[in-house]
Parts: C-alpha cells; structure tokens; sequence
C-alpha cells in the first residue's frame, strides 16, 4: 500500500475564509518579515554575504534547536499550498536542508557562528552532541509532533473540526513543556560556562 502523502489542495481564498488556514497564514506572514527584518539587521551589521549566511544560520537554528515548527514553515506552507504534499512530509527537506548548511558551515566557515551570542550557543549544541545533543532530539518530536497537527489545519475549516488534535493536545501540551524547560536549562547552562560562571 503506498504511503499516502497528498492530499487535496487548498485554493488562496481559503486563507481568508477559514479560520484554521487563516492562523496558518498569520504564522507565515509573521515569521516572513521576522525573517527578512532580521536579513535586513545582519546585513547591516555584517555585510550582504555574511548577512545572509547568518540569517540561514539562524533559520537553522529554529528549524534544529526548538520545539517550534515555525521556521520550517517559511518552506512547508509553500509546498503543502502548490504541490499538496503534506507538511510532515515536506519538513524532511527542511531538516536536510538546515542540517546540510551547518554541516558545510562547520566544514568551511566556522567563524560564522562567532558572530552572534544566539550562533555561538548553536555551535556549542552542534559541536557537543552529547550532551547538548538532546535538545535536537526533542526539537525533531516537537517540530514533527505539531506538523501532524499541523496538517489537519489545512484539512478542516474550523478549531472546532480538529479532531485529531482535540484528542491529543494533553499529552501534546505536556510534552512540549518538559521540551521547553529542558531547552531553557541547557541554553542557561550553555550561557553561564561561555560566560565562566560557577556554582
């Protein structure tokens, strides 16, 4: 049987008309111009080429290091509109697309992540896979646990229709907490040994 990873299209309209599909066009209008906003800083501050590198680099960082799938959905909501390929499906490209540009960043560029606070905790996350490497662990089941219902916005018109994710949101919610305290921790942690701080 094959795996099912289409599903009808949704037409523009829609992102008017129903209130599920309408959050998810305020999701990606928002992170589109925190996005280019903050391309916009970088290259101010650092030059167009470095600029951009450093504005993939912290996309990366919020596709990679956080519980939150609202980096990827600057590429997923695309996808999903013009091709109907499901967002869970399309956030393995986002994945291998955000860990391919570190790992030639690593390779080639290292400095890069020197130049902001927020890249150098994500290359001490990078470089120390343990024990620094849980966080991208729980930011894979985070991002892919909220896609699943993440998709389900695309295929009903109203919160109310959501049955899916109605029937799981406890266990949802509660899981994305313990994600986020354990996040906090570790960034905390990371931040008080780069600023040679101990207890």
């Amino acid at each position: 049987m094959m795996l099912k990873n289409k599903s009808k299209k949704v037409k523009l309209k829609h992102f008017f008309q129903h209130e599920t599909k309408i959050l998810l066009k305020h999701k990606f209008i928002t992170t589109l111009i925190i996005l280019i906003s903050y391309f916009i800083f970088a290259s101010w501050h650092f030059g167009l080429k470095d600029g951009f590198l450093i504005m993939l680099l912290t996309w990366s960082f919020f596709v990679l290091a956080t519980p939150i799938p609202d980096g990827g959905i600057i590429l997923d909501l695309p996808i999903r509109f013009f091709t109907g390929i499901k967002m869970i499906f399309s956030e393995i490209f986002v994945w291998s697309f955000a860990i391919t540009i570190n790992i030639l960043t690593l390779k080639f560029n290292i400095t890069a992540y020197d130049k902001t606070v927020l890249l150098t905790i994500f290359k001490t996350i990078l470089v120390n896979p343990f024990p620094y490497g849980i966080i991208i662990i729980l930011s894979c089941a985070g991002t892919f646990s909220s896609l699943y219902f993440g998709d389900e916005l695309f295929e009903v018109v109203s919160h109310i229709k959501r049955f899916k994710y109605q029937k799981h949101k406890t266990k949802f919610k509660f899981f994305m907490t313990i994600s986020i305290i354990i996040f906090i921790l570790i960034i905390y942690e990371i931040l008080l040994n780069k600023l040679g701080i101990k207890f």
